[in-house]
């Protein structure tokens, strides 16, 4: 057990800078790329094949308790039409906020969904290293872990930032609480909006907080495998690894 993140990312040396424009030129950059420019957008850039049932029908409930746009990636493309039938199931009065778009170049991706107001992570199996690129891109992403490993990335990468008390939720009513919530305060004045203050938060800690610094990952790895190694080689039973706060 690692102590901040068991998951390695370089964006710190290789994201580069993101710059999120504001005002007039946030709106011209949205409608450049087909976007609501004045709505709340919460993004769901993960493969589609993650999303099951259970996940989808909290997704609508949130666009039914707000007036947000959900923003996907056409990824894989055969995914969209067992979506719009199940939206039509749980939510049919919301489909048209529902925003479809292709894949984006490799050298613009983080820059465009810097867009993003708040990402929605999905819960099966969380983001990896789309959970990773959206948190280096700034945008916050809520997250709901699961017992398996692969649903708990999300957890991982947000507790390697220190934001996991605000951004992991602990049950499906919670995460659409919670969703609901920091889409219903944007735009507000100051304490009063919750999201504002987290990405302002977020900015500060992916250049501080131990996630993105991959040497201290390195230093836990080098840490792990010798107590490990210790293990073996004094004949010692198998037990856990647990590495202590570098």
């Amino acid at each position: 057990m690692f102590p901040h993140s068991y998951f390695p990312t370089d964006l710190r040396n290789s994201g580069g800078k993101i710059h999120r424009p504001k005002g007039k030129k946030l709106k011209e950059e949205r409608r450049n790329r087909g976007l609501p420019e004045d709505q709340v957008l919460v993004s769901g850039f993960n493969q589609l094949w993650k999303i099951d049932q259970d996940l989808w029908r909290v997704w609508m409930s949130i666009l039914q308790r707000t007036k947000a746009y959900l923003w996907l990636p056409l990824f894989p493309d055969v995914a969209k039409p067992n979506l719009e039938y199940y939206t039509t199931l749980y939510a049919p009065e919301v489909k048209n906020r529902i925003v479809w778009t292709p894949l984006y170049p490799q050298e613009e991706h983080l820059q465009v969904k810097a867009l993003a107001h708040l990402q929605l992570d999905t819960h099966v199996y969380c983001g990896h290293t789309s959970g990773a690129d959206i948190l280096w891109a700034g945008v916050p992403t809520l997250t709901l872990p699961g017992i398996k490993q692969s649903a708990r990335v999300g957890a991982s990468l947000l507790r390697g930032l220190g934001l996991d008390r605000y951004l992991v939720a602990r049950s499906f009513d919670d995460y659409g609480r919670i969703a609901a919530r920091a889409i219903g305060q944007v735009g507000l004045k100051g304490e009063k909006d919750w999201l504002g203050i987290t990405r302002n938060l977020l900015s500060k800690q992916k250049q501080e907080a131990p996630l993105f610094d991959v040497s201290l990952w390195v230093k836990a790895m080098e840490s792990s495998v010798r107590m490990a190694w210790e293990l073996e080689h004094n004949a010692l039973p198998p037990f856990h690894v647990v590495v202590a706060d570098l």
